[in-house]
């Protein structure tokens, strides 16, 4: 009997730690400022064609997508993508709640172009969450960018006479 009790006071002892952290955290969900604790909207997992970071892309609009974490639902987003320093997209805020197969629509990009993208989200109470960044490469995009030289023995080739395959 007396293990009993203690077994019963442990599980209340239990059942009221969860239910102040329960209490806690929709304080946080309702509380609009996130001083007080609040939870904000933030964009995670950033990709870019499906890749995190990705280096050499070959895909003159690649598509960004991202998960949304914190909140109930994204209602907005805004991205902004820089290259060189220079902001070469900016949605400004869209009243969406995509996060898949958003279409860069940005300045042309270039080969060995590094670009920097951010973005921004709003969730059902109209509040904006902290910003998020990701980064994506271009690789060689025009058929002038490539150089290369053929790698061969050190012969001066004669074309009536076969040579062995080299190996190096």
């Amino acid at each position: 009997l007396n293990r009993l009790g203690v077994f019963a006071e442990r599980n209340l002892s239990v059942e009221k730690n969860i239910d102040r952290e329960q209490a806690e955290i929709k304080a946080r969900k309702e509380s609009k400022s996130p001083k007080l604790g609040g939870i904000q909207m933030k964009a995670v997992r950033l990709r870019t064609e499906y890749l995190v970071n990705p280096i050499g892309i070959d895909i003159v609009a690649p598509r960004l997508y991202w998960n949304a974490e914190g909140g109930t639902k994204q209602t907005a987003y805004q991205i902004i993508a820089k290259s060189g320093g220079k902001i070469i997209w900016n949605t400004g805020k869209v009243a969406s709640s995509r996060m898949t197969h958003i279409l860069y629509e940005g300045q042309p990009l270039h080969s060995r172009e590094k670009v920097y993208w951010s973005v921004k989200l709003w969730d059902e109470n109209g509040e904006g969450g902290e910003i998020s960044t990701g980064s994506f490469e271009m690789g060689l995009l025009e058929n002038t960018d490539w150089e290369a030289k053929w790698i061969t023995g050190n012969y001066k080739v004669k074309k009536s006479e076969r040579y062995p395959v080299d190996c190096f």
